[in-house]
């Protein structure tokens, strides 16, 4: 299983603007929320992670969805 963290370009679902943004997939699938770098609004991260616990998909949605 890789612990590393990972930088992941993303955009956020407010204002569009990209980003790097740092995942630990060290926990397994998570859900947590992070205020986006640019416009400080809050950006809930379903991090998705494959059987051998390697980075699988991220998935990025709004606090207000």
């Amino acid at each position: 299983m890789h612990a590393e963290t990972q930088e992941r370009s993303i955009q956020c679902p407010y204002c569009g603007k990209h980003y790097t943004a740092v995942l630990d997939p060290s926990g397994g699938d998570q859900v947590y929320i992070e205020d986006c770098e640019i416009c400080c609004r809050p950006i809930e991260f379903h991090l998705h992670l494959d059987d051998d616990g390697e980075f699988a998909g991220l998935e990025l949605r709004r606090d207000d969805d």
